[in-house]
């Protein structure tokens, strides 16, 4: 039993480091695809507020700057999409990161730069998804904390079994506030009835 036990947790430690090393590659990859398309963005939407301020006489062209919005916008998305983990995010990530280069970029050596290095990044996350299909069907997933431990370790629940808790103990605390309420009117209806038994006693 002390043999599976340790065996349980070894694998739970190892679980969760395989997990932190996923979520650090997708945050990797999220922050160097996501500046790029994000420094445009922001001067775009910028000079989009700059021209409804001052009703058109400052910022660049609007058809320009609504262009760069959605493009960049559209790119970002994909990312924070792929961010989460899920692999039609990061398919459409590498789709988008091709079409904008195509539609934007091509005449520009950055951009294919770019644009190779975020694809490139993306597969990276593509290869994870392997991993994390076999660590779903590992207990503990996502978090991978041990619910208890034979060295006197703190016992620390998932956020699903958290919640789980949360809910059984709601219901407990309804079925307590019913059963008080219960108890309530039992004992007013006693007391009344005391009440009643007196003024007989005392008529008698």
């Amino acid at each position: 039993m002390d043999g599976q036990e340790i065996s349980r947790e070894q694998q739970t430690d190892i679980d969760r480091e395989k997990m932190r090393s996923i979520n650090r590659i997708f945050s990797i990859a999220f922050y160097l695809c996501a500046a790029f398309p994000a420094i445009p963005f922001i001067v775009a939407l910028c000079s989009f507020l700059a021209s409804l301020i001052t009703l058109g006489v400052a910022g660049a062209d609007p058809v320009y700057v609504i262009s760069s919005i959605i493009a960049n916008g559209a790119v970002i998305a994909a990312f924070i999409w792929s961010y989460t983990k899920d692999k039609r995010g990061t398919i459409a990530a590498i789709a988008v990161v091709i079409l904008r280069w195509l539609l934007y970029d091509k005449s520009y050596p950055e951009g294919l730069i770019y644009a190779a290095a975020a694809v490139i990044l993306q597969l990276v996350c593509i290869i994870q998804y392997k991993k994390l299909d076999d660590l779903k069907t590992h207990e503990g997933y996502p978090d991978f904390f041990p619910l208890s431990r034979g060295d006197g370790g703190k016992h620390i629940m998932s956020d699903e079994q958290i919640k789980e808790k949360m809910k059984i103990s709601h219901a407990d605390m309804e079925d307590l506030a019913a059963d008080g309420s219960k108890l309530m009117r039992n004992d007013d209806k006693h007391t009344a009835n005391v009440y009643m038994d007196e003024i007989f006693t005392d008529e008698k």
